[in-house]
Parts: structure tokens; C-alpha cells; sequence
């Protein structure tokens, strides 16, 4: 027999899926969890880009340029859209997309929680809870592209737990299939890491087989929604192929479609995944289950009650949000970047729906001792373990990335002549927090014209030289010298140096015609 089957009684019976009075439950549970957050968000948006990737895809949005790999083609087209918006700067307007995304995701969640635990108070606060982790919120205030991929996770698992719960009608099944083909395919579109939900999705229709199984048409049409949301990959070649390359806002040439789909698949970035040894994984275990303390710290507590107190109705999402982590432990628990945490966000948004349901859990048991005191009591101590951290994120999260890269840009234009060449070796800091500021203050602001500036991808360091090999170093450090002006003498003089001395030999050799500047703790401070 089938938990759908199962569940029956008065308590446990579910809820009417989203139509009638339950429909405006769920309108009114997103706009209580999403506008909150999205005021909160807006509040904290900077106005400038952070230092890192946010400057480069701001750039690649609003000069629809290609960013990075996989090249987010969705975000950059709906970036271009957001700088038409006539609020702040540029930046602002992008920062207001991003926190747009990261709030609707979390009212989807509210309304998945309230579909499985029927209270609107734990919806709520599963929602609030999931937008005040530290990461997304983050998120949802610089122009990232993890709180749009958070939004298409929770639309898919909502779409797919509609589709098949026992009291949605028959001709609104088809509706909200067509709804899930569309958002797995704008998913993938957005972020290749969506590969990790697909799972996720089986537990909830396998669950509710008996009640539905979708027809030939239904699910053509579901295909077909799919394949829609599949098409903003179509940017790339055209971006790429029938329009002017620019160095600038384009991350690389893409001449072919073989070097698209390399573009897509982010073919660079597959040797971090999975590159840890067995020795290694309760080092990376103990990483993850710290990354789930920082953004949940007390509320961590309300998750086995999820699971030891939810009724029948809810186990296909639950399965589903346990096969969610599963899945994103395996992908990402090694996964050799600096800014691992944002991969785990899936995990994040499976530990609040165990939180949401733990509230909802324990609330109902509460108002069976002592009515509605019980369920106020429960509701008000949840609020309280949720907003005291959340008050202590305010000052980190507001002033994200605004003052050191805003400042460094207005010092660059007083200290610099307008004719002037700057090189950056990266030899005092990372090159994205340097150079992404810059681009987009050049590209998106129009500032700093007169300057030309390199980013010190162009003239290679010992292990970049190494890694591409040592002919093609020295071509892209001979393209550099020769843009820098200098004789042909002094340009044999560097290229006879080892690659991580090339940079100092410049500066002492240097004969061009217009100033020189590169990085060191003068210019960099």
C-alpha cells in the first residue's frame, strides 16, 4: 500500500492542492515570506559590484557579453532586461534581480512546506529561515547566480509535488508537468549543478504513481516545455558567432561549436570535482556539516522532529529532500574551490523543508496540549532562534564588497594618468577581486577610457605557464609586450626570463612611450 494510500483521516488527510481557500492560503504564505525578504534584501543590496565574479557577470549582462563558463546565458539576457530599470545604478538594478530570485525562492518553499505540513506559520518560517542563511542572502544581494538557481530548485520540487498530490484535479495535472518540464529546463539552462535535483524528483512521482501517471499528450507537452526552457543556450553561439568579439566583456572567442559546448559544460572546472582521496572525507564531512551549522545554527535542533513527526502526506518531499542532500554531498563534498559553501545551497533548501516540517510537527502537537497557546509559544520561540543570528548578519552581509572595491577604482582614477598602461601580475592579490571591479567601472560606467589595462592572464606566472606550456606563455607574453610599446630589445631581454620573473624584468626595462604601472603594495593598498 502506498503512503497516498495511506494517509487517510481526518488530521492527516492533505490539504486541496493549490485551488479554492488552500490556493489563497498559499498566496498569502509567499507574499508573507517573499516581500519581507526582498525588502530586506533590497536594503542590503550594494550598490557596487563585489570583488568577484559579480563584477564580470554584471558586465556580461548589461554590454550582453559572455561570462565565464558555463556562460549563464540565462542571467545575462535577464540582467540586460534589469538594467532598464530606472532605480540606482547599474549594479543596484542587478543586485534587485538576483534578490528578486532569492525571495520568490523562498516563498516557493513556504508554499512546498505548507502543501506537506499544512500549517502557514511553519511555511513561513521555512521560508525566512532559508533567506536568512548567511549564504543565500549573500546571494540575493551581489549578482551571483546561486539565488536564481535556489528559485528553479524549489519551483521544480513545487511543480512535481502538485502534479502528483492525490487531491490536485486530473486537468490540472498536465498544467503543472508542463510547469516542471519548463522549470528542469530553465534549471539546467541556468546552472549545469541543476543535474542534481533531477533525482530528487523521482521519490515524488514514484510516490504518486497510483493517483496519476501522465499521458502520451501530457507528456509531449511537458517535453516540449522542456526543450523551451533549454533555448537561452542559444545566446552563446549567437553571441559569439554573428556579433564583434570584445576581449572585455567576452570571457573567451568561441569559433566553433565544439568550443561552445566546451564553454557550456565548463569542461576547465571538472578536475575539482571529486578530486579527494577516502582518507579525506570525514575532513570534508566535518566542512559540510559546519557549512549547515553556519547558516542554520539552533534551528538545526527542529530537523529530527521533521522526520520523526511528519505525517504520511509529507514523506515523498521528505525522501525527496533526503535524496537532494545525497545527491549534492556525492557531487560537491570535495569540491576544490574557494567558495564551496554556495554549493551546498540544495542542501541548504532540503535541511529547511526537515526544519519546516519539524515546526509544523511539534506546533500540532503543542496546540493538541494546550490549543492555540501551544502553537503562539512554538511560533514565537522559532522567531526568536531565527532572527537573533540573523540580526548579528546584517553588518557583514549589508556592506558586502562595497568599500574595497568602490574605493580601489576611485584611487586608481586619481593616482593614474589617462594615458597610462596597468598590468596586473597578481602578485598582491586575486586577480578576479582586482580586475572585475575595473572591468565593470570601464565597460558598464564609462570610467577610466583613457587607460589601457591587462590583467595578468596575459603574461603567465611559473604554474600558468606551465599548465599551458611554455611556447604558448611566451606568445601571450609577447602579444603583452608588444601592446606595452617596448623595444623590440627590452621585449628579448624579458622573454628571456623565467615566467615569474617576467614582470619585475618589465618594470626595470621598460622603454615604452607612455607610463607603465603594475601591481605592488603602492597601487594595491
Amino acid at each position: 500500500m502506498s503512503d497516498d494510500q495511506m494517509d487517510t483521516g481526518t488530521d492527516d488527510s492533505p490539504p486541496q492542492a493549490p485551488t479554492g481557500s488552500f490556493g489563497r492560503v498559499s498566496a498569502i504564505v509567499l507574499a508573507c515570506t517573499a516581500l519581507p525578504l526582498l525588502a530586506l534584501y533590497a536594503a542590503s543590496a550594494a550598490s557596487w559590484p563585489a570583488p568577484d565574479d559579480a563584477g564580470e557577470l554584471m558586465t556580461a549582462a548589461a554590454r550582453l557579453g559572455i561570462a565565464h563558463p558555463t556562460g549563464y546565458p540565462l542571467l545575462t539576457l535577464l540582467g540586460k532586461a534589469a538594467t532598464y530599470v530606472p532605480i540606482g545604478t547599474a549594479a543596484y538594478r542587478l543586485n534587485l534581480l538576483v534578490a528578486l530570485a532569492g525571495a520568490a525562492a523562498c516563498g516557493l518553499l513556504a508554499v512546498l512546506t505548507l502543501l506537506g505540513s499544512r500549517s502557514a506559520v511553519a511555511g513561513v518560517l521555512t521560508g525566512l529561515a532559508f533567506g536568512l542563511t548567511p549564504v543565500l542572502w549573500r546571494n540575493s544581494t551581489s549578482f551571483e547566480v546561486y539565488s536564481l538557481n535556489a528559485l528553479f530548485i524549489a519551483a521544480a520540487l513545487l511543480c512535481a509535488t502538485v502534479a502528483w498530490h492525490p487531491d490536485t484535479g486530473q486537468s490540472r495535472r498536465g498544467r503543472w508537468l508542463c510547469l516542471l518540464g519548463l522549470s528542469v529546463g530553465l534549471g539546467l539552462s541556468h546552472h549545469l549543478s541543476f543535474i542534481a535535483v533531477l533525482p530528487a524528483l523521482v521519490p515524488i512521482a514514484w510516490s504518486g504513481r497510483a493517483c496519476w501517471t501522465p499521458s502520451r499528450q501530457q507528456s509531449l507537452t511537458a517535453a516540449v516545455a522542456f526543450i523551451l526552457g533549454l533555448t537561452p543556450w542559444l545566446y552563446l553561439p549567437v553571441r559569439a558567432w554573428y556579433f564583434a568579439h570584445d576581449p572585455e566583456t567576452c570571457w573567451t572567442r568561441l569559433p566553433s561549436l565544439w568550443a561552445v559546448i566546451d564553454h557550456m559544460s565548463a569542461l576547465e572546472y571538472r578536475g575539482k570535482l571529486l578530486p579527494y582521496a577516502p582518507t579525506g572525507i570525514p575532513i570534508l564531512l566535518q566542512r559540510y556539516l559546519d557549512a549547515l551549522w553556519q547558516q542554520f545554527a539552533p534551528l538545526l535542533v527542529l530537523a529530527p522532529f521533521g522526520l520523526l513527526l511528519a505525517p504520511p502526506r509529507s514523506r515523498p518531499l521528505l525522501r525527496a529532500a533526503a535524496v537532494l542532500m545525497g545527491v549534492n554531498v556525492v557531487l560537491f563534498l570535495g569540491y576544490g574551490v574557494e567558495d564551496y559553501q554556495v554549493f551546498y545551497i540544495p542542501s541548504y533548501l532540503a535541511m529547511a523543508l526537515f526544519i519546516g516540517h519539524g515546526i509544523g510537527g511539534i506546533s500540532e502537537r503543542a496546540s493538541r496540549v494546550s490549543g492555540r497557546a501551544g502553537q503562539v509559544a512554538i511560533a514565537v520561540g522559532v522567531t526568536v532562534m531565527l532572527l537573533a543570528p540573523g540580526a548579528t548578519r546584517w553588518p557583514a552581509v549589508s556592506t558586502h564588497g562595497a568599500p574595497f572595491s568602490r574605493d580601489y577604482v576611485d584611487r586608481l582614477e586619481l593616482m593614474l594618468p589617462p594615458n597610462a598602461i596597468v598590468i596586473v601580475a597578481c602578485q598582491w592579490s586575486d586577480p578576479d577581486a582586482i580586475s572585475f571591479p575595473v572591468l565593470y567601472a570601464r565597460q558598464v560606467e564609462g570610467r577610466m577610457q583613457g587607460i589601457t589595462w591587462e590583467i595578468g592572464r596575459r603574461l603567465p606566472n611559473d604554474v600558468s605557464a606551465e599548465r599551458m606550456g611554455k611556447p604558448v606563455a611566451d606568445s601571450m607574453a609577447r602579444d603583452l609586450l608588444t601592446d606595452t610599446g617596448i623595444s623590440p630589445r627590452a621585449t628579448a631581454a624579458v622573454l628571456a626570463q623565467p615566467p615569474g620573473e617576467r614582470m619585475a624584468a618589465l618594470v626595470a626595462l621598460y622603454d615604452g612611450p607612455r607610463p607603465l604601472y603594475t601591481d605592488s603594495p603602492a597601487l594595491l593598498e
